[in-house]
């Protein structure tokens, strides 16, 4: 790694491994820490040992497919054994959910709803399927430079693409304290919810902005 560029590796996150070293996050296929790759604050993904995966190959061409969307952060590098991408710093939505009315001074919810939905429609547009949207939460990061979606492992090119309906399914139909505050910071109630419903419908059976665009306007984000 360190002749494709890499200086050290930070010992930050909130995450802890072997006892002190601290990580951005630990899953099933690798762990992610924080690193100065090529001059460049990065974020390192490291296969694990006791990964099913045999190589980083697959998830490695589906980000960087994804990132020239403006959906996922940009690949800088990759092998079998590792991929680094850029740092993309700020809170997961549902940390911007729990401080919502202290969040909403820099990020406002309608445009972060509204860029969540558009990002997830250009991923089917493009036959890319998340595989986790249906519980966003944690795979949302927002940034000051906009939303970007993270963990692409479970991602493919050969599923059929479900992720506008899994978001949609995950934000406002699951009706947990996450939904609560944003059907009632939005003023979102269940006659508008059933219309969504609806257009979903069609969605599944035609990929159109149009819908997409009917959908936002009755979620009061358009």
């Amino acid at each position: 790694m360190r002749t494709r560029g890499l200086e050290y590796f930070y010992n930050y996150g909130l995450r802890n491994i072997y006892g002190s070293l601290r990580v951005v996050g630990a899953g099933f296929t690798g762990v992610s820490l924080l690193a100065l790759f090529d001059n460049k604050v990065s974020i390192v993904k490291i296969l694990r040992k006791d990964s099913r995966r045999t190589d980083m190959i697959h998830e490695c061409k589906i980000l960087e497919a994804s990132s020239r969307l403006g959906v996922s952060p940009y690949v800088y590098s990759c092998s079998e054994n590792y991929i680094v991408m850029e740092f993309v710093d700020g809170p997961t939505l549902a940390e911007y959910l729990k401080e919502h009315q202290e969040s909403e001074i820099l990020y406002d919810l309608r445009l972060v709803l509204r860029s969540i939905i558009y990002k997830a429609y250009l991923l089917d547009a493009h036959h890319i399927d998340h595989g986790e949207l249906s519980r966003p939460y944690k795979h949302v990061i927002i940034s000051p430079r906009g939303v970007y979606f993270v963990d692409f492992d479970s991602a493919s090119l050969l599923r059929k693409p479900r992720n506008l309906t899994s978001i949609l399914g995950g934000i406002f139909f699951r009706y947990n304290e996450f939904s609560r505050t944003i059907t009632s910071s939005l003023g979102i109630n269940i006659s508008d919810l059933g219309q969504v419903r609806s257009l979903v419908k069609d969605y599944k059976k035609r990929i159109d902005f149009n819908i997409v665009e009917k959908i936002m306007i009755k979620l009061k984000i358009f």
